[in-house]
């Protein structure tokens, strides 16, 4: 009896390793798109998420995580000379200004509150701006660079990883 209980059992443990669960989320909305060029999955609601960032790393809770964070592009404003790069930034955030001038440098939350404000004389045809944005949260960020001089703008959308 004691072998049979434990043939028994054998097979059980046998059987639910073979199976497999497809993973799941609980959330209020969400949706799959696939082509033949790439897909697209989001989810929104996700209930029990959080995120935690040291300085030896970055951890992300959640049924949709991201496989790497990729720069994207360098955004170029060519009438107004300014390169602003890597975006999506995590530390600092880089303003190449190739136009002679005085730059105001601000950088506003999705709330038009302005987080970062710096002030920049440019006397050479190629100076980069060095911005630290480690202190800010990661989100959606607006740059505006104004020439004082002349008095252009250039507004630049920046993600905050």
């Amino acid at each position: 009896m004691k072998v049979l209980c434990s043939v028994f059992l054998c097979l059980c443990g046998y059987s639910i390793i073979a199976q497999s669960l497809p993973a799941q989320v609980i959330s209020t909305s969400g949706d799959n798109f696939m082509k033949t060029n790439g897909s697209l999955e989001w989810t929104l609601g996700e209930i029990m998420i959080e995120s935690y960032s040291r300085p030896v790393g970055f951890l992300t809770q959640g049924f949709q995580q991201p496989s790497k964070v990729t720069i994207t592009n360098i955004e170029r404003d060519i009438e107004n000379g300014i390169a602003v790069y890597p975006n999506p930034v995590r530390e600092v955030l880089f303003v190449k200004i190739t136009e002679a001038g005085t730059y105001t440098i601000e950088l506003f939350n999705l709330l038009g509150q302005r987080v970062v404000n710096e002030n920049s004389i440019v006397q050479s045809t190629s100076h980069t701006q060095e911005v630290a944005v480690q202190a800010l949260s990661a989100a959606m960020y607006l740059l505006r660079v104004t020439n004082i001089s002349s008095g252009k703008n250039s507004i630049q959308k920046i993600e905050k990883h």
